[in-house]
């Protein structure tokens, strides 16, 4: 059983950088944004503002926590000789979402007023999990708190919707992934391991 406290970040997809405090995270968290994801050909793409971004709202979990969960990600890869990423972030996702970049400030605004309504809690992570057929994950026990700051959210989703086609994705189900899109073979035999 791992256990840390969070506090929430929203970020940018791509690349990351410091914007302002959210709430009440601890020094040097908050707000991360970052480069478009990609711009859809049309005239209205090419206007200041009307970029679209993609967004993901995510638990920043304790230093302590994350080294632990970093330690298991790379003793997976060396167990099965699987290259390591690039990046090992640690993220517990709330919700991702895509918004023109016009939003952004009202967005951050709004989201900074609901989240300093949060208070730090516990989250317990507990054995492993899996996706059939290719990923390996640690699932999050500690459901009920992340459950309510999920039904939080929702009350904002006009935010984060950038048309009525592209709603905001709240996973159902929160975890850490170990490792995901497994080869079939190497799959089968971690999932025997883990």
């Amino acid at each position: 059983v791992v256990t840390g406290r969070a506090h929430a970040r929203l970020k940018r997809l791509e690349t990351e950088f410091e914007i302002e405090p959210l709430g009440r995270v601890h020094a040097g968290e908050g707000f991360q944004v970052a480069a478009p994801v990609a711009k859809v050909g049309g005239s209205l793409q090419a206007l200041p503002g009307y970029q679209v971004y993609e967004y993901q709202l995510v638990l920043v979990l304790p230093e302590n926590l994350k080294d632990k969960l970093r330690k298991v990600k790379l003793q997976f890869f060396e167990q099965f000789n699987l290259p390591t990423v690039a990046s090992m972030a640690i993220l517990l996702p709330l919700v991702k979402f895509k918004q023109r970049q016009l939003l952004e400030q009202k967005l951050r605004h709004s989201l900074n007023q609901l989240i300093m309504g949060w208070r730090p809690f516990t989250v317990n992570l507990k054995d492993y999990a899996s996706q059939p057929s290719h990923s390996i994950y640690i699932p999050v026990t500690s459901k009920n708190k992340l459950q309510d700051c999920v039904r939080s959210l929702k009350t904002m989703q006009q935010l984060m919707r950038l048309d009525k086609d592209q709603q905001a994705f709240f996973p159902a189900e929160h975890q850490v992934v170990v490792a995901s899109r497994l080869k079939p073979g190497v799959y089968e035999k971690a999932w025997q391991v883990y």
